[in-house]
């Protein structure tokens, strides 16, 4: 007897005397249960199993068929009447078919009962009708029917009508359920801890989910029963129609519970517990302590969730845990989205990310966002940071932007950008940070995070490694040493810079970077430079709208930028300059900003440093950030100082320089944050151009009265709207600028006011008003010298306080504890005390620049450049450029001529450090590009056109616009596969499964067909004597390439499909046995279904993923997978027999 697969079929079919309901793949109806319908067959009360195989019943072996009549077995009528329909036992199969059309009637009942009625198949699946009592029919499918009948005070017909074309039963059970009551009962056997339904991961359910029935899913009752009611999985999130319930198990406890529903929606619905409605506060519902029991969720609109959350408030032992493994070692989280950093996305859901534990299932949000440089937190987020045993730390939180929201540290109000003792524990645990609305604030709020830190009191060794920089250094740029060398807090990068100009623009994203100059001495400068700017104009949604290339905004245009991740940057004896204004761009009228120098990072100190340029000079950004500078010169003419970071210059000189057309400037401009102590300036000398009347010692940004809005008029005057001087604007609240000189020497040139309110014109558009709002600015002169006399009268909106001393302010900045820049700018990298540093003048190089790179103070020869031109591609062509040495600024045309059958896939010029650089694509065909400093390589890729001349052009099933086109065309060309089907109309069958046999043919193609003598079919249990494939099989399997089942079945499977890791062992073994290297392997825990590959196959398909021949299947979202056991179809394995030809040539 043949014993076939049995599979027993479990979705459920639910039905109530009040909601007649059903799940996918059955469908029920409820008849008359008169006497006729139940003299048709036997009533059931108790429980009952019936078996389909006839070799363990006489009763059913003995029954015919039933083809167009009806008979019975065993109490179960059947209806086999209708045209094609059948019930026909199978001795040799142990089972009964049953074919569509077929229907089955079972009398249940009566009773108190509720009863659940199985059906066991034999194998595959079946769909049918099913009814119960006087339900509406429920069509579904389904690999597993289970009908649950109601209990009933009078007997219930359930009806199954199939309509798959055969279905194979093996049994069928009818049970009473001892303990049933009313649906959804109960809960029994749950404990009071917090649990959650994540639906932002659970597989796709392909059935249709629950619908027209009741069901559960995960302890979560459901009840999809009423008209267009539906729960569906979907992968990412579970989509609930109007009218469904979804009843939530709640534990019994002494406490009260928190419930959180998060979705991607704003449907409505109403959670009831008991006959008490709940309402949401901060979108968090507060069910009482009480009995175990269901809370009612009733959904009346169309909604797709993504997280349920119940949090038990006695239990705290569940989430977040305790942390593993964590060691007392420093640790920063870089929160700044900068280039290759890998930020979270948890939006309304709980996940892990680095360490971190993230909750914002309570409507909250922790996303990155690489295009404003930080990561948004919602309010009602909260962030726990895994703390190890046995050791104090200092915690730190810093962020760009905090308005209306309070953070909390461990249950206690904490201030954004400053140092919080955190005491040490017996045992790990995390700390918990509170993004919270403010008291009696409404609705949501977000802080815009750049980095955590945890500095743990016992781990304070430092160390330092030095690579040099210049024309014989280790680098010949600053960028190239930092994008290839690692830095730290523990281990920093020291960049030893030699004296001389380095055109380029600088990004520090790493921790722990110094630069140093190479001359000790100081008599020879380093000087980094740039020439980008800002052009201050936004469009109509006020999106920045830059003017060129060069306009990167104020925030991005500085010549060195220091991103918030960059904690702890130190610079020694560096030229920071900015040639917008300074060297071009110059003329009267063309001031704009252009920042030198811009630090976003905490813990920076600047020693002996200059800083170049007109306006914006110097920028600090980042309340709470603290930058120390010493020995500095600073140069410009408007706001050239400015931020809302705490900076302290120590002994500067603060240099205002003149700008053709100005008369007059500001020194600062700071925007600083209530509760943090701003720009601080100590024993420091200002100086200014004689030519400048009236300077002034700073105005307050962003500290403005209150408008409702504002225009630019005819002349460019800026008007405020609905203008109210007794008001603070909202948007700026959290602003308090502040600006302090202590002892300070000031210039003799200074206006008689020392400070200015920011000025603008209100609706009349004729005078210049006042637009600060001047109780919220702190500007302070302490025990300054005024060579040109001090002020008669009052100095609004700054004041003098002579009881302001240097030391509180340093010990407000808190650099005075576990961070102290004098001490580390003294000791750091070596001693430099000794060292005379003279303020640097700005510089001014001749019109044509010299190539990147340090030494270049000279005057360089104009250089020419001979480009590298490579032809890549598949196919064939020539290229020519117009000009064989350019020069830097010369324009480039490049002539790209493909051969007859080939096209221009692409045109990519480099620069010498790597760098793409723009190639314009012209009206004649043509592609043409600025020569850049440097020489450049030109790369032209052909490939076929897929026109008459394409080797695959005759197989009718290949599409030359598919991604498999180049692949085929070389199997083909070289003889590795060729099509199949007839002469006039071949085919390929790019998208047909390979078969093993199919793939020894390709490597015995490979491999020149060497002559394998006679081949016998009798080596293989399961080759056929006249097999085509019997030379490549034989081939294949004497030299080790490709070998038969290792389960003792002695079979080769020449028609079974060859799976992708199959594939990739047979390519390795391939490879080997050319004397190819195959050392190489990669880390196959990076695709997502990385450890699904078998034992057998993981070092191949590790070699294959590292020398590119598999590359993974690539997704709508862009995540790539291995699908190792997916058959691999013939374009594909043409793909990876090109690939590997090519890692070898």
């Amino acid at each position: 007897m043949n014993t076939s697969y049995r599979g027993v079929v479990a979705a459920a079919l639910v039905a109530t005397m009040m909601a007649p309901a059903a799940v996918p793949g059955v469908a029920f109806a409820l008849p008359d249960t008169g006497e006729a319908s139940v003299a048709a067959s036997s009533v059931f009360t108790e429980n009952k199993t019936w078996s389909f195989d006839p070799n363990e019943n006489d009763e059913l072996k003995n029954t015919a068929p039933l083809e167009g009549s009806e008979g019975k077995y065993d109490g179960i009528s059947i209806d086999a009447t209708a045209d094609k329909s059948k019930f026909a036992p199978r001795s040799d199969y142990g089972d009964t078919q049953v074919n569509a059309g077929t229907i089955l009637s079972v009398v249940v009942g009566p009773s108190e009962k509720v009863a659940t009625l199985s059906i066991t198949l034999s194998g595959g699946s079946t769909t049918a009708d099913a009814s119960v009592g006087d339900a509406a029919p429920v069509s579904v499918e389904s690999s597993n029917p289970t009908i649950t009948v109601p209990a009933s005070s009078t007997a219930t017909t359930v009806k199954i009508e199939f309509t798959s074309e055969k279905s194979y039963l093996a049994s069928m059970s009818l049970t009473f359920n001892e303990d049933s009551e009313q649906f959804p009962g109960t809960p029994t056997d749950i404990e009071p801890r917090d649990t959650s339904w994540d639906f932002t991961s659970t597989p796709d359910d392909d059935g249709g989910g629950i619908q027209k029935t009741t069901g559960e899913h995960d302890g979560l009752k459901i009840d999809a029963s009423s008209s267009g009611a539906k729960f569906d999985l979907r992968g990412s999130d579970v989509q609930v129609n109007a009218n469904t319930i979804v009843y939530i198990p709640v534990a019994a406890d002494s406490d009260a519970a928190e419930l959180v529903i998060t979705e991607n929606s704003t449907a409505t619905f109403n959670v009831t517990d008991g006959d008490v409605t709940l309402e949401a506060v901060n979108g968090v519902y507060t069910i009482p302590a009480g009995s175990a029991r269901y809370v009612k969720v009733e959904f009346t609109d169309m909604s797709y969730l993504k997280l349920i959350s119940l949090d038990y408030i006695s239990d705290t032992s569940t989430y977040p845990g305790a942390p593993d493994g964590v060691e007392a070692e420093d640790m920063t989280w870089n929160l700044a989205a900068t280039e290759g950093t890998s930020l979270p996305d948890i939006n309304g859901t709980r996940g892990d990310w680095s360490g971190l534990r993230i909750d914002a299932s309570r409507g909250g949000k922790f996303s990155g966002r690489p295009g404003n440089g930080d990561t948004q937190v919602n309010s009602g987020t909260i962030v726990y940071v895994p703390l190890a045993a046995g050791d104090s730390a200092t915690l730190r939180i810093e962020a760009t932007g905090t308005v209306g929201t309070d953070l909390y540290v461990d249950g206690a109000k904490a201030s954004f950008g400053r140092d919080i003792t955190v005491d040490a524990s017996r045992t790990a645990r995390y700390i918990k940070l509170e993004f919270r609305l403010p008291e009696g604030g409404t609705g949501s709020t977000s802080t815009y995070l750049t980095g955590i830190s945890l500095d743990y009191a016992s781990d304070d060794e430092e160390t330092s490694h030095i690579v040099t920089v210049g024309k014989d250094g280790n680098y010949q740029t600053i960028s190239d040493a930092l994008e290839h060398e690692t830095s730290s807090l523990k281990d920093h990068l020291v960049l030893s810079i030699a004296p001389g100009d380095y055109y380029e623009r600088v990004e520090v994203k790493q921790p722990g970077v110094i630069f140093q100059n190479a001359d000790e001495s100081g008599q020879q400068t380093v000087t980094i430079r740039a020439s980008y700017y800002s052009g201050n104009t936004w469009d109509a949604d006020n999106n920045y709208a830059p003017k060129d290339d060069y306009d990167l905004g104020t925030a991005e245009c500085a010549t060195v930028l220091v991103r918030a991740s960059g904690t702890g940057f130190t610079a020694y004896g560096i030229t920071f300059q900015n040639d917008y204004n300074v060297v071009d761009h110059a003329e009267e009228g063309k001031q704009t900003p252009a920042v030198a120098f811009d630090s976003k990072a905490d813990k920076i100190v600047l020693r002996n440093c200059s800083f170049i340029g007109r306006q914006d000079t110097l920028y600090v950004e980042g309340a709470g950030n603290r930058v120390y500078a010493e020995n500095c010169r600073i140069d410009g003419t408007v706001d050239f100082i400015f931020g809302d970071a705490d900076a302290y210059f120590d002994k500067c000189t603060i240099n205002m320089v003149a700008f053709p057309g100005r008369t007059s400037g500001y020194y600062t401009a700071p925007n600083t944050k209530k509760g943090y102590t701003g720009l601080v300036f100590n024993d420091c000398t200002l100086t200014a151009d004689s030519s400048l009347k009236d300077v002034y010692l700073g105005r307050p940004w962003q500290t403005l009265c209150y408008y409702e809005g504002q225009h630019v008029d005819d002349d460019g005057h800026t008007i405020y709207e609905g203008f109210n001087a007794g008001l603070k604007h909202p948007s700026y609240a959290n602003v308090s600028s502040a600006t302090t000189f202590i002892g300070c020497t000031m210039p003799s040139n200074l206006s008689k006011e020392h400070w200015s309110p920011w000025m603008g014109r209100t609706e009349d558009g004729k005078d210049t008003h006042s637009i600060s709002f001047i109780s919220d600015v702190r500007f302070v002169e302490s025990n300054c010298t005024y060579p040109g006399g001090n002020a008669e009268g009052p100095i609004l909106p700054g004041k003098f306080d002579d009881t302001v001393t240097a030391a509180s302010c340093y010990s407000a900045m808190l650099m005075d504890g576990a961070w102290n820049p004098k001490t580390i700018a003294s000791s750091l990298p070596y001693d430099d005390s000794g060292a005379v540093w003279p303020g640097t003048e700005p510089t001014n190089p001749p019109v044509v620049v010299p190539p990147v790179g340090g030494g270049s103070t000279g005057t360089p020869e104009t250089p020419d450049y001979e480009p590298t031109i490579e032809e890549g591609g598949s196919g064939k062509g020539t290229v020519a450029v117009s000009t064989e040495k350019p020069e830097a600024g010369d324009q480039v045309v490049i002539s790209a001529n493909p051969d007859a059958g080939q096209e221009v896939r692409n045109v990519l010029v480099t620069d010498a450090d790597g760098n793409s650089v723009e190639v314009t694509v012209n009206e004649d065909g043509t592609y043409s590009f600025v020569q850049p400093e440097g020489a450049v390589t030109i790369e032209v890729v052909f490939g076929c056109d897929g026109g008459d001349l394409c080797v695959a052009h005759g197989y009718e099933d290949v599409n030359e616009a598919q991604w498999y086109h180049d692949a085929v065309d070389w199997a083909v060309e070289n003889g590795v596969m060729t099509g199949y089907g007839n002469v006039s109309e071949p085919t390929f069958g790019p998208d047909d499964e390979l078969t093993r046999a199919q793939m020894a043919a390709v490597l015995y193609n490979i491999a020149g067909k060497p002559d394998v003598g006679t081949p016998s079919s009798s080596e293989f249990t399961d080759l056929a004597g006249d097999g085509w494939y019997l030379d490549a099989v034989a081939w294949a399997s004497e030299n080790g390439i490709f070998m038969g089942y290792s389960d003792g079945s002695g079979a080769f499977g020449p028609d079974n499909p060859l799976t992708r890791e199959q594939a990739a062992v047979v390519l390795m073994r391939c490879a080997e046995a050319m004397g190819v290297d195959t050392s190489a392997r990669a880390d196959l825990s990076t695709f997502p279904d990385g450890t699904d590959v078998d034992s057998w196959a993981q070092d191949a398909l590790s070699w294959a993923v590292a020398e590119g021949v598999l590359r993974g299947a690539e997704h709508s979202d862009g995540s790539r997978t291995l699908d190792a056991k997916q058959a691999i179809t013939r374009a594909q394995i043409a793909a990876l027999m090109m690939r590997l030809s090519e890692s070898q040539e």
